[in-house]
């Protein structure tokens, strides 16, 4: 039986999620975008 083609496709991004590259490649991005302007608008506000 040929696994129908939404499961092969969440199979696959469940394997590229838990890829060491890809999973630093979305840390960094949600360190980059998320993380540290957070901190950085936070830092304003409280050293002001």
């Amino acid at each position: 039986m040929h696994p129908p083609e939404g499961v092969l496709t969440t199979k696959m991004l469940i394997h590229l999620l838990f890829n060491g590259r890809i999973q630093s490649f979305w840390g960094n991005a949600v360190n980059n975008f998320i993380v540290r302007p957070h901190f950085l608008w936070v830092s304003n506000k409280v050293f002001k």
